[in-house]
């Protein structure tokens, strides 16, 4: 350290103009038009999203639940990530989990809406059973 007071920025290096002394610390300055930052992508989190989807339908026995379904869906999809060949390249509907998750629980799904095919349906509820069955938990 100098006992000069008269710095200036050389390559990113603060550099000492009367004896040219350099200190160690690099030192970066964004320019002054500069003043704002990005914001940052949000991480996508598929339980933030089924959570929100799960609040919208405004259900009270599925808010009396909610920790439960929300629970039984972190853990279907912890296991559904973990496996090593996967008969499926996304994650299952949220309505056909839903209704999955409700039945586990026997809670009641009437009323509850799912997809057209009601064999698709039916795939993906045995998928979800299957994953189920073979996890540790």
């Amino acid at each position: 350290m100098c006992e000069h007071e008269n710095t200036v920025f050389v390559e990113g290096l603060k550099t000492c103009t009367d004896c040219g002394l350099i200190f160690d610390e690099p030192v970066y300055v964004t320019s002054y038009n500069r003043c704002f930052s990005y914001r940052r992508q949000p991480v996508y989190s598929r339980q933030k999203r089924f959570y929100h989807f799960v609040l919208s339908i405004g259900n009270p026995d599925i808010f009396q639940n909610l920790e439960n379904i929300m629970l039984l869906f972190g853990r279907l999809e912890f296991f559904w990530s973990c496996q090593p060949f996967r008969s499926r390249k996304y994650f299952f509907n949220r309505f056909v989990t839903l209704v999955f998750i409700l039945k586990k629980l026997f809670l009641n799904t009437e009323g509850m809406r799912t997809l057209k095919d009601k064999e698709r349906v039916l795939k993906q509820m045995q998928d979800m059973e299957k994953i189920l069955k073979n996890s540790i938990l």
